[in-house]
């Protein structure tokens, strides 16, 4: 696709949405090396109204696999997304990362818990998303609520404990 030029538009820009996904690809093939590459090479063709925010969310997305949780915190919290895709997926990244940092530092689990529950107000009232993308999210949601073994009805601060307890 680079090689035959496929990325960029009749207009010399590359879409954010094409930015994106190419990186998304090369990260779920492991190539993370190419993905670093193709960011740092490719940023020039972005239009400059999306070109900082559409660079600095990739470059976390490449640095949460990469495993420097703290360094997309830092990211993430510097970029104001206007595009909700981009919105929504930083949210999800940082609930990501808030969930791979309590693995190794309970005092995350509080944030974790705060974050999601955000998310899932702000998923329950977003007005402009599709019905298919607000499943898909609440399944997220559910999943990691799941997954950190809290039900409706239990007590987080008992959890909490407990987990500080058993680590």
């Amino acid at each position: 696709m680079i090689a035959a030029n496929v990325f960029i538009g009749v207009d010399g820009l590359l879409k954010m949405s094409s930015f994106k996904n190419y990186i998304t690809v090369l990260i779920r093939l492991g190539k993370l090396e190419k993905a670093l590459q193709f960011l740092e090479q490719y940023k020039i063709y972005l239009a400059p109204e999306i070109s900082e925010e559409t660079y600095l969310f990739n470059k976390a997305l490449l640095q949460f696999e990469m495993g420097d949780f703290y360094l997309v915190l830092d990211i993430l919290n510097k970029i104001k997304l206007n595009d909700i895709f981009y919105k929504i997926n930083q949210k999800r990244l940082m609930i990501k990362t808030f969930y791979e940092l309590q693995k190794t530092n309970t005092t995350y689990f509080d944030i974790l818990y705060n974050q999601l529950n955000a998310f899932k107000k702000y998923i329950y009232t977003e007005k402009s998303l599709p019905e298919i993308n607000i499943e898909m999210h609440k399944n997220f949601i559910k999943t990691l609520f799941k997954i950190m073994g809290i039900s409706k009805g239990e007590n987080k601060k008992w959890i909490f404990c407990w987990s500080k307890l058993t680590n």
